[in-house]
């Protein structure tokens, strides 16, 4: 063997231990990366359970004398943080993860707890509050409730005094089956659907239109 073929065997050699070097760190910094995003998921799950039971703990004490508690709005703040986190932890897992499903559906019997606690304060306590029961679906099934969503978010900024309570209608639930019978909410067609003070409307309303009658 000459000492130019000693040199392009060399050549090769270095290719290729350089070549797997990189293979097995990049393997090793995905697996790091994946194990740091699943610990992510782990802890943001957990701070959402807890979150949730705090918001439950909250509400009871809060029902026991609801007039002496004078910031409905950091309750009302605590609930709408609460969602965003819910919201954030099911683009990270997708809808179809059965633990999203659980949290979901216990953070709309929350919603429901926490809308009759508002109505209690703004009974009892003469509070100039507005309730608005927004039932959407997904946009495959509803074109507008995405634009309706987003109309309720900006409504909400500008009228702080108005709480809004949205609702997956194809969840199955005792109590939202009993929110959908009361307010005549029959079929997926009629959606978006809006409550608003107990009054049923249905389809797409923009912002004016739900100022409007709220005011």
């Amino acid at each position: 063997m000459d000492k130019r073929q000693k040199i392009s065997k060399m050549k090769y050699l270095t290719v290729f231990s350089i070549t797997t070097l990189i293979f097995i760190v990049g393997i090793l910094v995905g697996n790091f990366i994946t194990n740091v995003k699943m610990n992510d998921v782990v802890a943001l799950e957990q701070t959402l359970r807890i979150d949730t039971m705090s918001m439950e703990v909250q509400n009871d004490l809060i029902s026991n004398d609801p007039c002496k508690f004078n910031s409905e709005d950091t309750l009302s703040d605590s609930l709408f943080q609460l969602g965003s986190k819910l919201d954030h932890m099911q683009k990270i897992k997708g809808e179809s993860d059965s633990s999203i499903e659980r949290l979901k559906e216990y953070y709309f019997m929350l919603e429901i707890r926490h809308s009759l606690l508002i109505e209690q304060i703004k009974e009892t306590c003469g509070k100039d509050l507005d309730i608005i029961y927004y039932f959407y679906s997904e946009e495959k099934n509803c074109p507008k409730c995405t634009e309706q969503g987003y109309a309720l978010t900006y409504l909400r900024r500008d009228m702080p005094s108005t709480r809004v309570y949205a609702f997956d209608y194809d969840y199955e639930n005792v109590a939202l089956d009993t929110l959908k019978r009361l307010y005549e909410i029959n079929n997926a067609e009629s959606l978006p659907v809006l409550i608003i003070n107990g009054e049923t409307h249905y389809g797409f309303m923009n912002q004016d239109e739900i100022k409007e009658l709220i005011e």
